[in-house]
């Protein structure tokens, strides 16, 4: 009785196990078959390789100093031969105004004539006032320069103290050759107030209206004979080889914008970037409305350019009022860790910075190790137009994930389905 139970004990266990073998084959077949597949993703390399960071808006070409010359006083202005975009030369004759009737001649146009000159030689006044202003901020600026640099051979200067004095430097010499130019208009003001009170005078002499300046024509008013009174713009004179660049930049950007960046401008007939720096930044912002409705605060900077756009081109090319695109240099680094601006995303588990840190420092990328994701947290740098510059928590070498969607978290499987 005893053996018969035995061998039906044992009959019986051996029937389990091989129950419990067939069940633990089945759920791993079906645990096999209902596993996640594992999510395709795009990789990139973190690599070390020059940065550059920078803002870029679309600017337009102004002329530096434009010349507007009007009647100086009433009379018939003969037909000129001028058309828009001849060359002038200072001193040559732009337009000839004959005497007016003598019954338009009177005591009041008498005192007019007067009190134009003196507004005339109160503006000369001012102009040679700044002249010697500029004259001595130069003077100091070059002296500052000098002594800075002496210091700067011998290492008691840094390199950022001798390079913001060489800006300061340069501002003060814009500044003297824009006080000369004021200067010279004041005195042309003044001799063609001077030249239109002879117009009342016995005689009543034609008046030669002449350049002030060696330039070009941007426009002329009036082509035709007409009587004209006085103060009547005639044609508007600039000289386009002094030519500045006005860029207009975000007011949320004007933090990193200074006085003597260097800017890259790119205009489609030129192959070669123009060269510039700022030159000068507007105190006051405007609005603008965005080509998507939106209203922005803009600030105008004035660009002035280093390198000569017109070398080797047509002079249809270039003129003013044009469109080009400015590129305003924030950073560039020789060297440094980077990995594409969209594998980079805040760092979930904290959505707030905690004490003491910044969004930059709460930023995290996903790492590929083997055939898993791995959520890091980084410290991003700075962003530049397409890479972004990671100064911690990443080694040259690993791949990260670009484009990561919702379905990839620590942890989960992925392939590469480019590299």
């Amino acid at each position: 009785m005893l053996a018969k139970f035995s061998k039906q004990w044992a009959l019986w266990a051996k029937r389990v196990v091989w129950l419990m073998l067939g069940l633990l084959l089945v759920g791993g077949l079906m645990r096999w078959a209902f596993r996640p597949n594992p999510v395709e993703v795009e990789l990139s390399e973190a690599v070390l390789q020059p940065f550059s960071a920078w803002i870029e808006e679309e600017g337009r070409t102004r002329v530096r100093e434009r010349f507007v010359v009007s009647a100086p006083a009433v009379g018939r202005l003969r037909r000129m031969p001028w058309k828009e975009g001849q060359m002038v030369r200072r001193g040559e004759i732009l337009a000839i105004l004959d005497a007016p009737s003598p019954a338009l001649l009177d005591a009041r146009k008498n005192q007019e004539h007067t009190a134009q000159l003196a507004a005339a030689q109160a503006r000369k006044d001012m102009a040679e006032s700044q002249l010697a202003v500029a004259i001595m901020q130069r003077l100091q600026a070059q002296d500052s320069f000098n002594r800075q640099a002496d210091l700067h051979a011998q290492g008691f200067v840094s390199d950022a103290k001798i390079q913001a004095d060489h800006y300061a430097l340069q501002s003060s010499m814009a500044n003297f050759d824009a006080a000369i130019h004021s200067q010279r208009q004041a005195m042309a003001e003044v001799a063609l107030v001077q030249a239109g009170a002879l117009m009342n005078g016995p005689l009543a002499q034609p008046l030669f209206i002449r350049s002030p300046m060696d330039g070009q024509i941007l426009r002329v008013v009036q082509a035709s004979e007409t009587s004209v009174q006085a103060g009547t713009v005639l044609l508007e004179i600039a000289d386009l080889d002094d030519m500045q660049v006005v860029v207009p930049f975000l007011s949320a950007d004007m933090a990193q914008v200074q006085v003597g960046q260097e800017v890259e401008m790119f205009y489609a007939q030129l192959s070669m970037p123009l060269m510039g720096y700022v030159a000068r930044i507007e105190p006051a912002a405007f609005t603008k409305i965005s080509a998507l409705g939106v209203e922005e605060q803009r600030v105008n900077v004035w660009v002035k350019m280093a390198s000569a756009p017109m070398q080797g081109k047509p002079a249809q090319t270039w003129g003013e009022g044009w469109a080009l695109t400015a590129r305003l240099m924030i950073e560039r680094q020789a060297r440094v860790l980077q990995v594409p601006n969209t594998a980079v995303f805040p760092w979930p588990q904290q959505p707030n910075p905690r004490n003491g840190e910044t969004q930059a420092q709460n930023m995290a990328v996903f790492v590929v190790q083997g055939d898993r994701a791995v959520m890091r947290r980084v410290v991003l740098r700075r962003r530049g137009a397409d890479s972004a510059w990671i100064s911690q928590g990443l080694q040259a070498g690993e791949w990260v994930i670009n484009y990561p969607s919702s379905s990839v978290q620590d942890g989960t499987r992925v392939v590469a389905v480019s590299r």
